[in-house]
């Protein structure tokens, strides 16, 4: 391709991507919407002119895209690389129709709930060893669903890799004079040295979004960066600190106000670790409750399930912007004057306020009381809602739970459970490109408190709601007998597999941890016990050393989880185990099984075969290495899995 030529619809970039036709154009680079002839997939494709700094945050993004694996909630770069002699392209997910955060639509508590997300991702971000350094809101992405993405990791940076003044692939993005992030997002210690912060310069930009969500105005602004740095300047020496919101709009809740000024603080060493704002955010607003009350006293939170529900206040006409030193520009501006990094189309400083709504009422009686699993009414679909944020169809994202499991503990988590499994969803058909339910869990509940079967189909008349076309409005039903749970077919148009047979139509099969159920040929679930859960998430969450290595002792659930999680999460690593055979290693690639091998020098299938006969020992688990991969070795886990299961069943027989 020749430099001069145009990109339209149709043109080849690098030999490999097809572009499908234009998505928007950021500050220096227009995005495509493209198809990835080699994997015959749809891509973004965001191309931009070559240089040193472009050059760099490109192989930067793609450098944070391998890291992050396939992690759900992040927009990754795939591929980068040069062509046409002078132009440059990043290839990235697509996320449809996607369109940036607003903080100024929608009601309060969908804001809130973003931003609680968006917090989320930060976390799970530095719990990978990196920080952003750009967060805000055009690069908080929601699609169609009203999913969150975080997005442009071009100005992120590995926590513990050499400053970037003495790397040489950095040139121009830490260097003297040059701006490395969004102004009104960043906190002092990123004006001064970018390449020297830390997590705490995302939970600025964090605490600045909830601020603005919370009072229509930025906590400090200016008619230019340099404003922007005087005017916190004049903060930090105790001069036009910015005012908690709260004391803007006596509406918003005490919790919420004093977590934003927290988070806004211009001391780093004052805010809190991103884990604490995901966290605290959450129960602010209502999406997961405090842990019992053994512990130390915290500040007053809003009650759990109870809409924030207070008005955005804007700044009068006229008025000084927010810490903002009298007699600088950003003091007494016009109305409508712009500010510096403002989003297009987003009100100005000083604008009136225009959202409605009002301080929050109290639930009848006072705050939700805490539910029990003997309660009558414990677990049903509302109170689900409210403990866990269950939703309408009865689904929530395993994210969440894993939150839930982090902000609750074990105890209350299986007391908010119930007595109710849950389906995990293992994998899911597209269906025009798009799927609705993977990384979800549904829990099988009744809609209405009372005894009876829970019932599954296509319509929200059912307990449990799968919304594909391939379901049938009544399509299966589950019930708990004295020996355990069942579930049974009742003559769906497109049948229900259990463990890879077909399910006989009004004919109950009983159900363990881990069957492996496929509903009309799209979607495949686990089953788990509210038990089995809580196995899950400790298994997830606990036994982890610094560098996210996993230890642990094994037995048959533990290897069945752990399986499950590689595959789930589609990582890349290895697995080492000690076992009564020895020493062995398992080798993942992208969620599939690509080596097995003893130090007694079996490998692959026959190392397998000895590994499963007897997987009692301990293990390792070490994330992002590879190991020794075995070449034309290539076993899908659920397959592996459902191998397994089918000769315990034999040996049982």
């Amino acid at each position: 391709m020749q430099s001069s030529q145009r990109i339209t619809p149709q043109t080849l970039v690098a030999g490999r991507f097809r572009v499908v036709g234009a998505i928007g154009r950021g500050g220096v680079a227009m995005v495509y919407e493209a198809v990835d002839l080699k994997f015959s997939a749809r891509v973004a494709l965001k191309v931009a002119r070559v240089s040193s700094q472009g050059t760099e945050r490109y192989r930067r993004e793609a450098r944070v895209g391998y890291l992050l694996g396939k992690a759900p909630g992040f927009v990754r770069a795939l591929d980068w690389g040069e062509f046409g002699g002078d132009k440059i392209y990043l290839a990235m997910d697509l996320i449809p129709n996607a369109r940036p955060l607003n903080l100024y639509t929608g009601s309060p508590r969908g804001r809130l709930r973003a931003l609680a997300r968006a917090a989320q991702l930060v976390r799970d971000l530095h719990g990978q060893g990196l920080v952003h350094r750009d967060v805000k809101p055009d690069n908080l992405l929601l699609d169609t669903k009203g999913e969150l993405y975080l997005a442009d990791f071009g100005a992120s940076r590995e926590v513990g890799a050499p400053r970037e003044a003495r790397d040489p692939r950095a040139v121009g993005l830490t260097q003297p004079g040059v701006i490395l992030g969004t102004p009104l997002f960043m906190p002092p210690e990123q004006f001064r040295d970018p390449s020297g912060v830390d997590g705490r310069a995302d939970v600025y930009a964090l605490g600045v979004m909830l601020y603005v969500s919370l009072t229509g105005r930025f906590p400090y602004a200016g008619a230019s960066p340099i404003e922007l740095m005087a005017s916190q300047g004049l903060a930090e020496r105790g001069q036009g600190v910015a005012p908690a919101p709260r004391e803007l709009d006596e509406g918003i809740p005490p919790a919420l106000s004093e977590l934003a000024q927290r988070a806004i603080s211009l001391r780093r060493e004052e805010r809190p670790e991103s884990a604490a704002l995901a966290r605290d955010l959450a129960l602010a607003c209502g999406l997961a409750r405090p842990r019992r009350a053994s512990r130390a006293a915290s500040p007053p939170r809003a009650p759990a399930g109870a809409a924030p529900g207070f008005p955005r206040a804007g700044a009068a006409p006229g008025s000084p912007a927010a810490g903002a030193a009298p007699g600088s520009p950003g003091a007494g501006a016009a109305p409508g004057s712009p500010r510096v990094g403002a989003a297009p189309g987003s009100p100005r400083v000083g604008a009136a306020p225009g959202s409605p709504g009002g301080p929050a009422r109290p639930r009848a009686g006072g705050p939700a009381r805490p539910r029990r699993a003997g309660d009558p009414d414990a677990s049903t679909r509302e109170a689900l809602s409210v403990s866990l944020g269950l939703d309408e169809q009865g689904f929530l994202a395993w994210r969440s739970l894993e939150d839930s499991y982090r902000s609750l503990g074990p105890r209350a988590l299986r007391e908010a459970l119930g007595p109710w499994p849950a389906l995990r969803v293992r994998a899911e058909k597209p269906i025009q490109g798009e799927t609705r339910y993977e990384g979800q869990l549904a829990l099988l509940c009744p809609r209405r408190a009372g005894p009876g079967p829970i019932a599954l189909g296509r319509t929200l008349e059912s307990d449990l709601t799968v919304a594909l076309p391939s379901m049938s409005k009544l399509h299966a039903r589950f019930a708990r007998g004295p020996a355990g749970w069942t579930l049974t077919d009742l003559g769906s148009s497109n049948g229900t597999e259990v463990e890879g047979a077909p399910l006989a139509p009004n004919e109950p099969r009983e159900l363990a941890d881990h069957t492996l159920i496929c509903f009309a040929q799209h979607l495949t679930c686990d089953f788990l016990t509210p038990a089995a859960v809580l196995h899950a998430l400790a298994l997830r969450e606990g036994r982890r050393d610094e560098s996210g290595t996993l230890h642990g002792s094994l037995g048959k659930e533990e290897l069945v989880e752990l399986l499950q999680m590689i595959e789930f999460n589609a990582k890349t690593g290895q697995l080492q185990i000690q076992g009564s055979y020895g020493e062995a290693w398992l080798s993942f690639d992208s969620g599939r099984l690509r080596g097995a091998r003893l130090a007694s020098g079996q490998r692959d299938e026959e190392a397998l075969t000895r590994i499963l006969a007897d997987p009692a020992g301990s293990f390792t688990y070490h994330p992002r290495l590879p190991g020794e991969l075995s070449p034309g070795f290539d076993r899908s886990i659920s397959r592996l899995l459902l191998d397994l299961a089918r000769a315990e069943d034999e040996r049982a027989a």
